[in-house]
């Protein structure tokens, strides 16, 4: 989901751009441009670090002056679920409308044809990769709320992976302007850090292994933040692979090292660089990462609960087949210790109104 303010700049670029064409359109929402946006407002909000309630709801499209100016449309199919052929899906269909909607109240009751009893890790990753082959790989995944758990699920199904395995370690160097910092820290201690908007300074990859853009690089190529591939070829300074997602599926691509910044290093005392590959193992991703995706199987696994607007929505539609979701609550993810097939449910309703 986009933020208010994204809108407000391309409106005033596009009012300013044709002022120069006709001075009346400077007074005209876009400059007089049809301008055509597609959303969800049960999936999840603009990310606001630190925000309060009040504070992302009010980045949202919906709180700017230009929402008014809008004509509203609403799809009716969910493609994901028709795409499937099976009939009784339509059930499903609208029960995800009702958990994005927050009609089950503030907790969730998960059908027990969707949970994994046994409560096991690896019996959730054998559910949702029966087999390590590419056409699995290519259109399964595991969503879960955080960094952490993905990135220590990442590691453990690599380990799984047949094949040999090679780690690439990252370069790290202060920012120009911190040089003096380099006194104090050692470049060890930069290695330690993985925040925002970076890979880890040890990456293990092998061949066949998916594989999730950070970075935008080329868009005429398909190459953009969320891109999804898979690893062809392991050299030492460059990792080929095949994209697998969107219209240039099935296009090999070579990726190289870049320098890399945190997303947003005013959070942080110390500013660096990390040299390392633009991109992240995809066999578990973030659920907020997941959005937009599409998978034949998908398992969730929720050590906590979801803490955000539409989180529980987001994870459990990347599926259309009701069949191949399986979710695993781990202690923490319910509302009590004596219910194991309920799950926190975030949703803000003066949002979808």
């Amino acid at each position: 989901m986009a933020n208010k303010d994204n809108f407000r700049v391309v409106d005033e670029l596009l009012r300013d751009i044709m002022k120069d064409v006709d001075e009346t359109l400077e007074s005209v929402p876009f400059g007089g441009k049809v301008f055509i946006a597609s959303g969800d407002w049960r999936q999840i909000l603009p990310v606001v670090r630190r925000g309060t309630r009040a504070s992302i709801i009010g980045s949202c499209l919906k709180r700017s002056y230009l929402w008014n100016e809008f004509k509203v449309l609403h799809l009716t199919i969910n493609m994901r679920v028709h795409l499937c052929g099976n009939p009784s899906n339509e059930t499903f269909a609208q029960w995800l409308l009702d958990v994005g909607d927050g009609k089950n109240g503030n907790h969730l009751t998960i059908p027990d044809s969707m949970l994994v009893e046994s409560g096991s890790v690896d019996d959730l990753v054998d559910k949702v990769f029966p087999s390590f082959d590419k056409p699995t790989l290519s259109t399964s995944c595991i969503l879960s709320p955080k960094n952490k758990t993905i990135e220590t699920l990442n590691d453990a199904i690599l380990e799984r992976l047949p094949g040999e395995e090679e780690e690439y370690c990252s370069a790290d160097y202060f920012a120009e302007d911190q040089a003096e910092q380099a006194n104090t820290y050692p470049p060890e201690f930069l290695n330690t850090l993985s925040p925002a908007g970076l890979t880890q300074h040890r990456l293990r990859l092998k061949v066949g292994a998916p594989i999730m853009l950070i970075r935008n690089l080329n868009r005429a190529d398909g190459l953009m933040n969320g891109t999804r591939l898979i690893i062809k070829k392991l050299m030492k300074y460059f990792v080929e692979a095949e994209v697998i997602t969107g219209t240039r599926k099935g296009t090999t691509v070579c990726l190289p090292r870049l320098n890399l910044t945190p997303s947003d290093d005013s959070q942080h005392a110390i500013r660096f660089t990390r040299r390392q590959f633009p991109f992240r193992l995809a066999f578990c991703v973030t659920i907020n990462k997941s959005q937009g995706q599409t998978f034949d199987r998908v398992g969730v696994l929720l050590p906590g609960p979801v803490f955000s607007h539409g989180q529980a929505y987001v994870a459990l539609s990347r599926c259309g087949n009701q069949k191949h979701i399986h979710i695993l609550l781990q202690p923490g993810a319910w509302p009590d210790e004596n219910t194991s097939n309920a799950m926190k449910n975030v949703v803000w309703k003066e949002v979808l109104v």
